[in-house]
């Protein structure tokens, strides 16, 4: 496993001199991402749980780490994860089928994706525990609410932080001021992702 701290390090480091309103939780104590594990009925894998340990998500007054996009702490990550899987109960994702890639698996809404950061309007990054043949367990993709397809974003959270690291500090990322906001020039930093970079150019 890559080293997911020393990766996180150097984001905070990065947004720390940003001069915008950033800001890291305290990590999650072992009972609770054994809590969450035990709501969701699966285990998280090990580099997850080690970023929660560290950084448990962002501050509610945060402007959004990945890319103005937040990452989610764990009890927000149980409910979202839940009430998805309410909904796919429920039929609300009626078929619940959706055109799969190699990576990832034909569902609409898949009950082992695990959300981890929200655009706050239906979209999210996921870890997904069933990917498809070409997949590898624990990869990120992105769930678009209004999409008929999920993106491939990395293959570990380990190796998606290490490359939004070293992004951040070859200066792919900008801050622009827009109405007294600062605004990443890459919304959810999807440069540094292996599918999808052109969705918010």
């Amino acid at each position: 496993m890559k080293d997911i701290g020393a990766a996180l390090n150097r984001i905070n480091l990065w947004l720390t001199s940003s001069g915008g309103e950033f800001a890291f939780n305290t990590g999650a104590s072992s009972d609770e991402i054994a809590e969450l594990e035990s709501e969701i009925g699966l285990n998280l894998p090990d580099d997850l749980k080690r970023y929660l340990s560290i950084y448990d998500g962002e501050a509610h007054i945060s402007d959004g780490i990945i890319g103005n996009w937040k990452l989610m702490d764990y009890k927000w990550i149980g409910e979202c994860f839940l009430q998805h899987n309410t909904y796919l109960r429920d039929g609300i994702f009626g078929d619940n089928t959706n055109k799969s890639t190699p990576y990832v698996k034909g569902f609409w809404w898949n009950p082992k994706w695990i959300p981890i950061v929200s655009s706050e309007s239906g979209h999210y990054h996921c870890i997904d525990l069933d990917p498809n043949n070409d997949g590898e367990l624990g990869q990120i993709i992105l769930f678009l609410h209004d999409a008929d397809n999920r993106f491939l974003i990395a293959r570990s959270l380990s190796e998606w932080f290490l490359k939004i690291a070293d992004d951040l500090d070859r200066g792919i990322y900008k801050l622009a001021d827009d109405n007294g906001y600062l605004i990443f020039n890459n919304e959810a930093f999807m440069w540094s992702s292996i599918e999808g970079k052109d969705l918010y150019d």
